[in-house]
């Protein structure tokens, strides 16, 4: 397996709060920099909020973070090595995709979800999310069969050298990207 396998933990106290610890919802007003985002009918279409991530034995699991504690890890698909993202964003008002981000700096997880002024402005900037992955053959050959490096988001912000032990060149691989389009996710208040 080598060393890219890493157990997953979670924060299983739950996720969800009627009062936020630093922000509640009420605390957003009407103003320019409110936003609402519509989750779905609690009772036809119920909200799904899911993690995704990849853990131990290369295998991507789901996460329900609307459901703790009874929610539990769900395998979905096996050979997953590694689980990336880059964001489109806008910079016009045209809600089109003009460049790509990196989860760093201001698209970090920890600056979008500060509730600030300029977190705001950042989310409504993401229009797009473009997600790579490096999945893995079960197969373990008797010679090495891939040599090097894998890339993914190659020549984009965010570009990930993956550089294969000698233990993972036992194995073939493959790399996947595909541009998940976010539409009509933010409303304006």
């Amino acid at each position: 397996m080598g060393s890219a396998a890493r157990p997953l933990t979670f924060n299983t106290s739950g996720y969800y709060t009627a009062a936020g610890a630093g922000v509640n919802i009420t605390d957003f007003g009407r103003g320019i920099d409110a936003m609402a985002i519509q989750l779905g009918n609690s009772t036809s279409n119920p909200p799904e909020f899911q993690m995704f991530a990849v853990g131990n034995n290369a295998t991507l699991q789901s996460y329900n973070l609307l459901q703790p504690p009874a929610s539990a890890l769900v395998p979905l698909a096996d050979g997953v090595v590694e689980m990336r993202a880059i964001y489109g964003i806008t910079t016009t008002t045209s809600r089109v995709r003009d460049s790509w981000a990196a989860p760093t700096g201001a698209f970090a997880a920890a600056t979008l979800n500060s509730g600030s002024a300029a977190a705001r402005v950042s989310i409504k900037q993401i229009v797009s999310v473009r997600l790579g992955l490096i999945l893995r053959s079960s197969l373990r050959e008797r010679d090495e069969v891939t040599q090097g490096s894998l890339i993914l988001f190659s020549g984009l912000p965010g570009q990930r050298t993956r550089t294969l032990t000698a233990e993972e060149r036992h194995y073939r691989y493959r790399t996947v990207e595909m541009t998940i389009p976010l539409r009509n996710m933010v409303y304006e208040l």
